[in-house]
């Protein structure tokens, strides 16, 4: 029964919704070494199918920086501070967050 309702809701899930990644850009002004050191903090969370880019682009879904970008549409972090493990939380959160509402953006087919 367990394996019949596990594949029953697989096939009901949308296959994006295991492939979509959530593109972070990082870009720190205190220079490359702190900002490789970021990136390497956020490579832990690659259980959460993120992906690292250098600078922001159209597809950056989050912009995690030091400095406030009014430009910028999407989600920003601004840590201007080594970040703090609640930090690193709230920015788990908010990567499961962009990444349900990517979800809610999908079509249902059934």
């Amino acid at each position: 029964m367990y394996y019949s309702y596990l594949f029953t809701i697989f096939s009901e899930i949308p296959a994006t919704a295991f492939s979509d990644q959530v593109r972070i850009a990082v870009d720190f002004s205190q220079g490359i070494e702190y900002t490789d050191y970021i990136k390497k903090k956020l490579e832990e969370m690659a259980l959460l199918n993120i992906q690292i880019d250098r600078f922001v682009n159209p597809k950056t879904d989050i912009y995690l920086t030091n400095n406030f970008d009014p430009t910028f549409k999407n989600d920003q972090v601004v840590w201007d501070h080594p970040p703090l493990t609640k930090d690193m939380v709230n920015l788990r959160e908010l990567i499961v967050r962009v990444k349900n509402a990517k979800h809610k953006k999908l079509p249902i087919i059934i």
